[in-house]
């Protein structure tokens, strides 16, 4: 799927739910407008009037029960109208989780999730990515080693864009060449 597009969605639609329910090849359609509806914009404008080009999603229902099952799944349904703007980071962050859920991948890439968020948000968001890679495959790039060792199967430690190793987190910890790489000793 081609991600252009996505920052500004983000940027410009308030809820969650609204925010679930988007995908850019749908709404191309719906957002170029002949020029004759476009001259009277102006008028509907002058009587405080806008239209929402997503406004007939809220009326589908599969969409609403889709967007309710993703938000129940990472525990936002008592937020589902809340901007994301007035969020907190973690959050958004889980927001994050959601719109990667939305198109239900097989394959998931994290990129630094807990980046950012403090100790007590890094360790609800560990069993929330677990929760919803279940059946799936995770791809994670992450910093904060206790997390990659709680949600990983298999971990290849990089140094310099170099594998230094790979195996199980129980290898990986024991590894004499990770500590002496990211600890500064053997």
């Amino acid at each position: 799927m081609d991600m252009e597009g996505y920052p500004e969605l983000f940027e410009n639609f308030k809820s969650i739910k609204t925010i679930l329910s988007l995908s850019t090849e749908f709404l191309k359609p719906y957002c170029h407008w002949p020029s004759k509806q476009l001259d009277s914009s102006a008028v509907v404008s002058r009587f405080n009037r806008r239209f929402n080009c997503t406004s007939f999603l809220h009326r589908d229902r599969k969409i609403l029960e889709e967007s309710d099952r993703i938000l129940s799944l990472i525990g936002m349904t008592g937020v589902r109208d809340v901007p994301a703007c007035e969020m907190s980071y973690g959050m958004q962050r889980q927001l994050e989780l959601a719109l990667t859920l939305a198109r239900d991948p097989i394959l998931i890439l994290l990129d630094e999730p807990t980046a950012g968020l403090n100790a007590e948000e890094t360790r609800s968001m560990v069993p929330l990515i677990r929760r919803v890679v279940q059946g799936k495959t995770l791809v994670i790039v992450e910093h904060d080693m206790e997390v990659v060792f709680n949600l990983a199967d298999r971990i290849t430690v990089l140094n310099y864009g170099q594998v230094l190793a790979t195996g199980t987190p129980e290898e990986i910890r024991g590894s004499e060449e990770v500590k002496k790489a990211y600890l500064g000793r053997v």
